[in-house]
């Protein structure tokens, strides 16, 4: 996908497909872009804001890194069985008052890291 310089822009666990065999695919690319040579990055505010990387939430230019954010914060997701930052109560209802409580709690953690490889842990860091 980023080979071809499309960005998904909304990759979450509602959009990640798998089937008996372990086949993985990403489904929905209603909100993805493919950049050019000329212009190889975009500002657009697009997806679903519990998965948005911070530039892609300030409104700065990104490129093909907000993916590798998604899935970092799907991979917690994953981990925990909790959508990110499941713990607020009470839970925002706009998309506003989620992007001020992803602003002030920062990145969502692994809930119980001692029961995941040093491997595991180190790839969510470095996809976060």
């Amino acid at each position: 996908m980023h080979e071809n310089k499309t960005i998904h822009r909304d990759v979450k666990s509602d959009n990640v497909l798998f089937n008996y065999k372990g086949e993985v695919k990403l489904a929905d690319f209603g909100a993805s872009i493919s950049l050019t040579s000329q212009h190889s990055t975009t500002t657009d505010q697009v997806g679903t804001t519990l998965y948005m990387a911070p530039e892609l939430c300030q409104g700065t230019p990104y490129s093909f890194p907000v993916d590798i954010w998604s899935f970092g914060i799907l991979c917690v997701e994953l981990a925990n069985l909790l959508r990110p930052h499941a713990e607020v109560r009470p839970y925002p209802e706009t998309p506003q008052m989620i992007l001020d409580l992803i602003k002030k709690k920062g990145v969502p953690q692994l809930c119980n890291s001692r029961a995941w490889s040093k491997q595991f842990i180190a790839f969510v860091d470095r996809c976060l």
